[in-house]
């Protein structure tokens, strides 16, 4: 006799699939990680916009925090799956050291000219999109990949637009609970597929 079942006999209501979306082992983090990150992808757009030749620092900064948030996440992730935190540990460390690389070519083609420091930032902006959304994609989660859609977007947005930042903080309001209720929609399948 199922879980389910049982409880229900008892008694006892089910819990909500929202309930049990939330309680998931790490959610907090997991929530409070993304919402940190699109938090200081704001700020960055900001400092660039204010002060283009010193951003650069902000962007070391933040691609420092984002991988170790990309870790915490791929680590909360393999455990839920049973993998080998080396492994994950490994692929991230790759990954965001490669994406540091070209960030650090960028900085040394604005150092000789090559850029300004507008186009510096685009070029980061999405270099920091493009890392995001392939460290989501193979690694972290959909979500993950969804802010550096985001990412990217922003950028665009930035060399296009000129009041880029409401726009795109907007559409980042109805993104974010959209996805919320997306990943409950997927915990309701997978309770439904998992009941007998």
């Amino acid at each position: 006799m199922s879980k389910t079942i049982a409880k229900r006999k008892t008694g006892e209501p089910p819990a909500s699939t929202i309930g049990r979306w939330w309680r998931r082992e790490y959610r907090f983090i997991e929530e409070l990680l993304l919402f940190a990150s699109v938090a200081l992808i704001i700020a960055g757009i900001a400092i660039t916009n204010i002060s283009p030749a010193t951003s650069y620092r902000y962007w070391l900064a933040v691609m420092g925090l984002f991988a170790v948030a990309g870790l915490v996440l791929g680590g909360m992730r393999s455990r839920q799956n049973g993998d080998s935190i080396m492994h994950v540990a490994l692929d991230q460390l790759v990954h965001w050291g490669a994406t540091l690389g070209a960030v650090l070519a960028v900085f040394s083609m604005l150092k000789a000219g090559r850029l300004t420091y507008e186009a510096t930032g685009l070029v980061i902006l999405l270099l920091l999109g493009l890392a995001m959304f392939l460290d989501g994609y193979y690694r972290v989660g959909w979500r993950f990949a969804l802010l550096g859609v985001l990412v990217i977007a922003l950028a665009l947005a930035a060399a296009y637009l000129s009041a880029y930042l409401w726009p795109i903080l907007i559409i980042g309001a109805i993104v974010w609970p959209l996805s919320i209720m997306f990943e409950i929609y997927l915990t309701h399948q997978k309770d439904k597929k998992d009941r007998p």
